[in-house]
């Protein structure tokens, strides 16, 4: 404790809280993590209201029918999908930098800054994972294999938008030379249309 209060002073002192209370002190479990327990709880529910209408529809539609709850394999199998496409989806949608930033724990990684960057941060490379006494954080998410990715997605990025442009580019042609072809059976339209609406109206001026 006084290492905390003079080493530490720009944090407030460690304090001890009840059990069960993650939800509420876990600020990311308030903010992206909650939409992966929201994303899960529908797939179960989708899974069994699926379940649900097959029994129905096998027992011609009789009240009361029921499924049976989901075996721990199920769960297990059902849930670890459910993350993956959540994960898949967010990640798409670059919604974890905002969150982490949103939120506040949004910390530099000081082993991938160049060299010339900043000298005064943490040395928060080492990370040691429970249980995984091999695991060198620094070496798994080394600057170079960072930019590599980084760059492997710019690629990936830019490559799609360019399809994207060629596709609107192709589209607009498309569409000036189906108008181009029309412009004329659209002329004749409109002269008939004009026509008709003259002769309607001497039509109804007579009938007055």
């Amino acid at each position: 404790m006084a290492f905390w209060g003079d080493d530490l002073s720009s944090f407030i002192e460690p304090l001890f809280i009840p059990a069960g209370m993650t939800e509420n002190i876990q600020v990311i479990d308030w903010h992206i993590g909650v939409r992966y327990k929201q994303y899960v709880y529908s797939c179960i529910r989708m899974e069994l209201t699926k379940r649900l209408k097959a029994a129905r529809d096998a027992t011609g539609g009789v009240d009361g029918v029921s499924v049976p709850s989901l075996t721990p394999r199920e769960k297990r199998i059902l849930i670890t999908h459910a993350i993956g496409e959540f994960h898949e989806k967010i990640t798409k949608s670059e919604a974890f930098e905002r969150a982490n930033v949103a939120t506040g724990i949004w910390v530099p990684v000081s082993h991938v800054i160049a060299e010339d960057g900043p000298a005064n941060l943490p040395v928060d490379s080492e990370v040691s994972i429970q249980h995984l006494k091999e695991y060198n954080y620094a070496k798994e998410c080394s600057r170079e294999k960072i930019l590599s990715a980084v760059a492997k997605y710019d690629k990936v990025n830019e490559e799609a938008l360019n399809m994207k442009k060629c596709m609107k580019e192709e589209e607009a042609k498309s569409v000036a030379a189906d108008n181009k072809l029309s412009k004329p059976y659209n002329k004749k339209a409109a002269s008939y249309k004009a026509e008709i609406d003259s002769a309607l109206s001497l039509d109804l001026y007579h009938e007055l």
